[in-house]
């Protein structure tokens, strides 16, 4: 924008027409250069809480505080969907077990940091469903990383984990274990997503667990880079009707 610049200094408007073509020549060039390779924003891989599990119990297994909290955060990711910076701002004298009706047990943990909520003037919580079989042993994890404290932040303590640590972490032993794709601490918000679209869950409850506004359009985001070819998106659904056959 040199043009525009240089009306700026000698304080002088820029002639719309001009601007409209200074503008129509920009969006021409970015076609071009755009239509000579192929990019696609990468996002974080998804994985089931099955193929996850190895991984995190490995990582609990190690004698390292660093690889044990790197653990405890990757399975509130996966259970909740949280992000991991929500994970790592958790609250100990937070956290809360409820039981509903239907006699089902979860694990409330109202969040302090957010995304979305930076001057907290909503109710956030992650809610995480606590079966007697759970994936992971959450519960027993908080403890020996909290080292039984009552109160403070869960991850408190030298060494300080971080969201890029996570990461770190989580593609060192997957490398270990030969995983095909490397998840990052952005997978389990994903990966939770995609299993909720999958099992058909209301787009209404889904974006309420997420967190997200009634308008947000994250969900057709994550459908279109994730299950274009899943059973619930429309091209497979005409594919069973033999709507491409004759």
């Amino acid at each position: 924008m040199f043009v525009v610049a240089l009306d700026e200094k000698a304080e002088r408007p820029t002639p719309l027409g001009l601007l409209s073509k200074i503008n129509a020549w920009a969006r021409g060039m970015a076609r071009v250069l755009a239509a000579k390779k192929l990019v696609q924003p990468k996002q974080a891989c998804t994985f089931t809480l099955k193929e996850m599990r190895p991984l995190i119990l490995s990582l609990w297994r190690e004698p390292s505080v660093l690889s044990k909290k790197t653990a405890l955060a990757a399975a509130l990711c996966f259970l909740s969907g949280c992000r991991m910076k929500e994970a790592l701002g958790l609250f100990i004298e937070d956290f809360r077990k409820v039981t509903n009706d239907q006699g089902l047990t979860f694990l409330v943990c109202p969040l302090r940091v957010s995304k979305t909520n930076v001057f907290c003037t909503k109710r956030e919580e992650l809610i995480i469903p606590l079966p007697k079989n759970l994936v992971f042993p959450l519960l027993d994890m908080c403890r020996e990383v909290s080292n039984k404290r009552v109160a403070g932040l869960l991850f408190a303590g030298t060494p300080v984990l971080t969201t890029g640590k996570t990461s770190y972490h989580l593609g060192r032993v997957a490398k270990q274990l030969s995983f095909k794709n490397i998840p990052t601490g952005h997978s389990g918000r994903v990966s939770m997503l995609v299993r909720m679209l999958q099992e058909g869950i209301s787009e209404t409850n889904v974006k309420v667990h997420m967190r997200w506004k009634s308008d947000s359009s994250m969900i057709q985001y994550y459908r279109s880079n994730n299950l274009e070819t899943h059973a619930s998106a429309a091209p497979a659904q005409l594919l069973e009707k033999s709507f491409f056959s004759f």
